[in-house]
């Protein structure tokens, strides 16, 4: 895989003026990737967005409107506006889900379901988790965005019986509210408050629904 060029994301960041502040490579097998940040130098905030599914378009878009116009910093994974991460090692491809990296447990399961899974790829996926996560550590609060297809995926996904139902801890569901916006947190005290509050998501002014899950 050749080095990335992310012409139509650049041209949406340069479109919104936010300042690129940082900008990791990240190498895998003989692939490249790039982590980059996004914001106003002087913003010193402790809490950041990122995005690491690049064909989600649609969240990276509000994320770069909704800091541009409330001076919070943003992270982007590159990756030629695809999903899912792939990369040879020798002559053999692998692929991983980027969202489900961030844990042993998580990177054999993204790249059993994706390719094939072995402690040597597992060992290499873990190079992106953890340049990732040296990024992020010293925020308090980490958002990260995400888009969805209507009637695919959505809060429903979390309730008995569905998809997610082994993934979910608590449920809080607002029958108002559309199913398809829902925040997902995996800290108690956040999902507690969220509940309480019956907070909007900000960036898109909606009612949203909470989860409580662990996530891998």
């Amino acid at each position: 895989m050749k080095k990335i060029f992310f012409p139509l994301l650049f041209s949406l960041f340069t479109h919104f003026t936010i300042a690129q502040t940082d900008s990791s490579k990240i190498q895998l097998g003989d692939s490249v990737f790039f982590f980059k940040k996004f914001c106003n130098p002087s913003i010193n905030n402790n809490y950041v967005f990122i995005n690491v599914h690049s064909n989600e378009v649609t969240s990276q878009l509000v994320t770069i409107d909704f800091s541009k116009n409330n001076n919070t910093c943003f992270y982007a994974l590159f990756n030629s506006q695809k999903r899912n991460v792939k990369f040879n090692v020798g002559k053999k491809l692998y692929e991983v889900d980027p969202n489900r990296i961030f844990t042993p447990k998580g990177r054999k399961a993204t790249l059993k379901k994706n390719s094939t899974y072995n402690k040597k790829a597992e060992l290499i996926t873990k190079i992106m988790a953890d340049t990732i996560l040296t990024k992020i550590s010293s925020y308090k609060l980490v958002v990260a965005m995400h888009n969805n297809t209507n009637n695919e995926y959505s809060i429903k996904s979390y309730m008995k019986d569905s998809s997610e139902a082994a993934n979910t801890a608590e449920l809080y569901i607002n029958p108002s509210n559309d199913c398809d916006d829902f925040v997902y947190t995996t800290v108690p005290k956040i999902y507690q408050f969220l509940k309480d509050k019956k907070t909007k998501l900000t960036t898109i002014g909606e009612s949203a629904d909470i989860i409580f899950a662990g996530f891998f």
